[in-house]
């Protein structure tokens, strides 16, 4: 009887090692699935984002990704801004979605102290009616460098696991990897771009030094004969006192003589280095006296074109040369003058603008003529294109570059009925604060 109760025992301890190393097994089967389920997860992830270096579609792919493997309801990224303390929105879903003081408070926490973080709301015995909610803030640490933080919230009570955790971290992981290489990129493009300016630059100076040096050698060579001509046309005048076919022919000598003298002019200006001494300089005084010198050069027939200025206070004033930026106002007037050969409209006005929070004065010229043909638009500003049978095709070159070296722009307004002309120069530093 002993010796049938000792097999008995044996089988039993044989039978419940077996069911231990069956449970066991079974153990170690879950994990290798989980730790293949986890891995496919990161793989899927890596493909996913890898490529990709347009930050808010990794953003995007990553939250998500997060949200469904956490199974809640939203998420948000933060990102944190280099000039602020505190970490700003990158990207959110849904669109619109706020945080309020909690989420900022565990994202916070996340970021600073390095690791997940996970928050449950206390229910409120005065709202019960209010869900509880769960927050997990994932750190985003690439390279040992904490680039933002990924909080996944959920509207229900619940405790995430710490398996859920460590695969949240390494999806985490994986989206900063991207998000770094993203940054890399774009810090790549960037100096490409810079580079390409910089080169783009050091042509145009090398073009501009070798047309200054033909411009001085054209001005030397071809005003000396222009001087000889004009002064011989103005001696046949007092001279001969011509009549008739005589006079006409003088006056067409003395015409085609300026036309050339002023070419070479504009040729001179395009080709001299601009180099803009700022200062305050008043708007109104100086449309003035530009709208009255172009006025002068170009003839009788302005008389009867009707000026109008409106120049607001509180774009009263910009930082600009004022020699450099009369003669660049002075040419946009000429050409609204030559528009306007017999009567017509002038209009100028100034108003305040803002350009990434920059102030600067619009400076608008408007006048009443026949407009800018559509097919010639993307031409306008190109030195030597002109569509004028007297023109050099100079002058809005010049007013382009000295624009653009005070460190504003010009563009086409509407094509018609008239032609527009867009300046944007920055205001004068005491009405910043106006």
């Amino acid at each position: 009887m002993r010796s049938a109760f000792g097999l008995l025992g044996k089988q039993l301890g044989a039978a419940l090692e077996t069911v231990r190393r069956l449970e066991e097994l079974d153990r170690r089967n879950t994990e290798l699935r989980e730790q293949a389920e986890e891995m496919a997860l990161l793989n899927d992830v890596a493909r996913r984002v890898a490529g990709s270096f347009e930050v808010g579609r990794l953003l995007e792919m990553g939250g998500e990704t997060l949200r469904r493997l956490l199974d809640a309801d939203r998420w948000v990224v933060l990102l944190p801004d280099p000039s602020e303390p505190a970490l700003r929105f990158h990207a959110r879903a849904p669109e619109g979605a706020i945080l309020g003081p909690r989420e900022e408070s565990v994202s916070m926490a996340a970021f600073r102290e390095r690791r997940v973080v996970q928050d449950l709301e206390p229910p409120d015995p005065a709202r019960p009616a209010v869900t509880t909610r769960t927050r997990l803030a994932v750190p985003l640490i690439a390279r040992d460098e904490v680039l933002g933080v990924a909080l996944v919230v959920d509207e229900h009570a619940r405790s995430f696991t710490r398996p859920e955790m460590d695969r949240a971290l390494a999806v985490a992981g994986q989206l900063a990897l991207a998000l770094l290489s993203a940054r890399l990129y774009e810090a790549l493009r960037s100096s490409y771009a810079e580079l390409a300016r910089a080169q783009k630059e050091l042509i145009d100076r090398e073009r501009l030094a070798a047309l200054g040096e033909l411009s001085a050698s054209i001005a030397h060579e071809v005003r000396n004969p222009l001087g000889v001509i004009f002064n011989s046309v103005g001696s046949l005048r007092r001279i001969v006192k011509p009549q008739g076919d005589a006079a006409l022919l003088l006056d067409i000598i003395g015409e085609e003589a300026d036309r050339l003298n002023r070419m070479v002019g504009d040729l001179l200006d395009y080709s001299r280095p601009v180099q803009p001494a700022l200062q305050p300089v008043p708007l109104r005084p100086l449309f003035e006296e530009a709208i009255e010198s172009a006025r002068q050069q170009s003839g009788d027939g302005t008389q009867r074109v009707a000026v109008t200025i409106r120049v607001a206070e509180d774009a009263a004033t910009v930082r600009a040369d004022a020699r450099l930026l009369r003669q660049a106002l002075v040419n946009l007037f000429l050409n609204a003058y030559q528009a306007m050969p017999r009567t017509g409209r002038l209009e100028v006005r100034a108003s305040r603008s803002t350009i990434d929070s920059r102030p600067f004065a619009e400076i608008v010229v408007h006048d009443s003529g026949p407009g800018i043909p559509p097919d010639v638009v993307d031409k306008i500003f190109k030195p030597f294109f002109t569509t004028k049978a007297m023109g050099t095709g100079l002058g809005l070159a010049v007013v382009r570059r000295i624009v653009e070296h005070h460190g504003g722009t010009i563009e086409l307004g509407r094509l018609s009925p008239g032609a527009e002309f867009k300046l944007r120069l920055p205001l004068e530093a005491q009405n910043d604060s106006s």
